[in-house]
């Protein structure tokens, strides 16, 4: 008899072992979840956040409230993101009020800026959905209209009653 109970105690013992072990693994993988989306989370909105940064969309600021390497990072990324918000103002409002005409186009030939120098002297309006043909439709060019160390064009171009002097550069 005592050998039984001896048993039941024993096994009662193991129970409790068991269930204790099952519940502090529980507790465990629910706290990793917990500590993985605490680190995940900012680093995915940094991720996103920077993509757009990249693709030229600087509508959003990152924002958090950690003071560890996360919250560095983005604070470095704030920083700079001001610095370069800055500088495309400057940027964009020389490109603006210069007096020499400034027309920039994407690598497939669309137009992504014309400043209002360069819609006078064209005899154009600035439309988005233009391409380099449809902005300089007579533009021929040949190889002595290279510049002096071959990185830019140089061509005289006839345009809303005017001789022009064309640069074309590739950035």
């Amino acid at each position: 008899d005592n050998k039984t109970e001896l048993n039941d105690l024993t096994w009662n013992i193991f129970t409790i072992l068991l269930r204790s072990l099952m519940f502090g693994l529980a507790v465990a993988i629910m706290f990793s979840f917990i500590l993985a989306r605490t680190i995940t989370v900012p680093v995915q909105n940094l991720t996103k956040m920077a993509t757009r940064i990249a693709k030229g969309d600087f509508s959003q600021r990152p924002q958090t409230d950690s003071s560890d390497e996360i919250g560095t990072l983005t604070q470095v990324l704030e920083t700079t993101l001001s610095e370069v918000n800055g500088e495309r103002n400057k940027l964009n409002t020389l490109f603006l009020h210069m007096a020499d005409g400034m027309v920039a186009f994407d690598k497939n030939g669309h137009i992504l800026h014309m400043n209002p120098a360069a819609q006078r002297m064209l005899g154009l309006t600035f439309d988005p959905q233009m391409t380099y043909t449809q902005v300089f439709p007579n533009l021929n060019i040949d190889d002595s209209d290279l510049g002096e160390d071959g990185k830019y064009i140089e061509i005289d171009y006839a345009a809303n009653k005017r001789i022009l002097k064309i640069f074309l550069a590739m950035f």
